[in-house]
C-alpha cells in the first residue's frame, strides 16, 4: 500500500503530464474514456453479460496515458457507439 504523501506525489505527478499534453492527445484520450464509459453502462442497462474481466477494462481506463493508437481505436468504436446511441433512445 502507498503512504499518503507518496500517493500525493504519484497523483501530482500524473496531474502534470496530464497537463503538459497536447490539447488533441487530452481531448482524444478523454473521448476514449467517455466510450469506454458508455460502453460499460450500456452493458450494465442491458445486462449483456459478456465475458470481460473488469480489471481488464479498468487496466484500460487507468492506463490511457500510454494509449498511442487513439485514432485507430476511435474509428473502430464509433460505429458501435452511434447503435448503443440509437438503441438507448
Amino acid at each position: 500500500m502507498y503512504q499518503k504523501s507518496e500517493l500525493d506525489q504519484r497523483l501530482n505527478q500524473r496531474l502534470h503530464k496530464l497537463l503538459d499534453m497536447p490539447l488533441g492527445m487530452l481531448l482524444g484520450k478523454l473521448l476514449v474514456l467517455l466510450a469506454l464509459l458508455l460502453v460499460m453502462l450500456s452493458l450494465h442497462l442491458h445486462h449483456d453479460h459478456l465475458d470481460l474481466d473488469q480489471r481488464t477494462l479498468l487496466q484500460v481506463v487507468f492506463q490511457l496515458d500510454q494509449l498511442v493508437l487513439i485514432p485507430l481505436l476511435l474509428s473502430q468504436l464509433m460505429p458501435l457507439l452511434l447503435s448503443l446511441l440509437l438503441m438507448a433512445f
